[in-house]
């Protein structure tokens, strides 16, 4: 999260008093999730004294518009709680992920060991200070433009509009290679997200037929073959079309836009059938934004994604960048924490954070853990392993109604069920748990919790079941939590 330091106290409790600076720390914070930001305010920029701390990913500093003798100071560095998430997957034991020897639940690790370079597993040195020095150019820009003084209202404005237009430069800077200069390629690019993205934020307000929208649109150059129209331009010439969002809701169809914003194609599925690859049994998986992934990824381009609950999502090249959820942006590590969720847990553990990924981008919640053995709290209705025993004709030989519908399903190994059944599994209200076999224990089981404090059930529950394994919490409005030793580990 990001902090206001102690070196001008008196300036920080005027909540007018540079806003656009603390709006910058506060979206650092969130788009680079296991850092910490820190802000502070110096009245002798002589001397960094941030450069003598150890860890430290970026620093900028910049005079303050409209203070002549006020520096602004913004720090970046890996927050301590991530720092040993990362650090206990670099010191996995070394094994070989191919041997079928290896146990589902077995670690899985890289070829090489650098436990000396932690932060490499999210590529924050590189992405932070690039994120960081797209912020600056954007400050910059507005203290070598506007007179804050003179025009406060203006300044306002730009407080609101500052998330986007940073996210739009990073987004396509990105795109184009980190590009540092304002190149024209790099500045259409950026231009057209912008566009789109505040479509998108109008659009998570409109309901059409009683419902909510989505929408998807892919933004990359036409290939060999395909022409853009001759005219339109979107979203302009589209936003009085409720077919638009209809007919391309971003999971059965996209809307393909070429960098400029001329309309090129409808896109689905079959535009890339034999193209995909869907034989690994730990694919990455986006859930409802699987067209718009393979959409990006196949034609070298950047999907935005708006949901019904109103979130909005950044994918570049087949990789998810940002989201918007109630109002604010927000990094995302999914990629990052899945590599390290493989090293730590293993296979089984990759594939529930699959599942977890599909019900966040569905919109739905869920409870999926591994365990060293069932809890004792879950009612023997909910138990598939003692179901499966049963219809065999083992013990016990009283069955419950349910336990026939636990019999039919096709296994209970994880790999064999697949992301998407668990994910079926782990959407119906309570925990998806399995043993450290891989073996599936329980779905749908309800446990009881008395949480404390502001602490919700689900949350409750999944800390506590974590006491004896991994768990996985996915919130019904997006946000996926890990939970180990009892403990809150990261929320993404």
């Amino acid at each position: 999260m990001a902090s206001i330091g102690p070196d001008y106290a008196g300036c920080v409790a005027d909540t007018h008093f540079d806003p656009l600076g603390k709006k910058a720390a506060e979206l650092l914070a969130n788009l680079l999730p296991l850092a910490h930001v820190n802000l502070r305010y110096k009245t002798d920029c002589s001397q960094d004294s941030s450069r003598t701390l150890k860890g430290i990913l970026h620093t900028s500093l910049m005079r303050v518009p409209g203070e002549n003798q006020l520096w602004r100071e913004i720090t970046i560095k890996i927050d301590q709680k991530g720092r040993q998430f990362l650090g206990a997957a670099n010191t996995s034991a070394m094994g070989d992920q191919n041997s079928s020897s290896t146990p589902l639940t077995a670690p899985l690790t890289r070829d090489s060991h650098r436990s000396e370079d932690i932060s490499l597993l999210l590529n924050l040195p590189r992405e932070a200070k690039y994120i960081a020095g797209v912020c600056d150019e954007v400050l910059q820009a507005w203290a070598d433009n506007f007179d804050t003084g003179l025009f406060k209202e203006i300044e306002l404005s730009a407080v609101a509009q500052f998330p986007l237009w940073v996210v739009s430069h990073i987004a396509a800077g990105i795109h184009c290679s980190f590009a540092t200069d304002t190149s024209m390629e790099r500045k259409k690019l950026t231009q057209t997200i912008t566009n789109v993205l505040e479509y998108f934020i109008n659009l998570a307000s409109t309901r059409v037929e009683h419902q909510e929208l989505n929408h998807g649109v892919v933004i990359a150059p036409a290939t060999k073959g395909k022409r853009p129209l001759l005219k339109g331009i979107y979203p302009a010439d589209f936003k009085g079309l409720k077919r638009t969002p209809l007919l391309s809701d971003g999971i059965r169809a996209a809307l393909w836009i070429s960098p400029s914003g001329e309309a090129i194609e409808w896109l689905s599925h079959r535009s890339f059938k034999g193209q995909t690859k869907k034989n690994n049994p730990v694919r990455y998986a986006y859930g409802d934004l699987d067209l718009l992934e393979t959409a990006s990824e196949n034609l070298q381009g950047i999907s935005l994604a708006l949901s019904k609950r109103g979130s909005i999502i950044i994918i570049e090249n087949g990789r998810a960048l940002f989201v918007r959820r109630g109002g604010k942006w927000r990094g995302i590590i999914w990629r990052s924490v899945r590599d390290v969720i493989g090293r730590k847990h293993g296979q089984v553990a990759m594939l529930l954070f699959n599942a977890a990924l599909i019900l966040s981008t569905g919109g739905e919640g869920g409870i999926l853990g591994i365990v060293s053995h069932p809890p004792n709290k879950i009612h023997d209705k909910d138990r598939v392993d003692f179901a499966r025993r049963w219809i065999m004709g083992g013990k016990p030989t009283k069955g419950y109604p349910e336990w026939l519908f636990h019999a039919l399903l096709p296994d209970d190994d994880a790999v064999s069920l697949g992301v998407e059944q668990i994910a079926m599994l782990a959407a119906i209200d309570g925990a998806t748990l399995f043993n450290e076999a891989g073996k599936l224990i329980a779905y749908g089981a309800v446990l009881p919790m008395h949480p404390s404090g502001s602490e919700g059930s689900r949350s409750a529950a999944a800390r506590e079941l974590s006491e004896q394994g991994f768990v996985i919490k996915v919130s019904a409005d997006g946000p996926i939590t890990l939970y180990e030793r009892g403990q809150e580990i990261v929320q993404i």
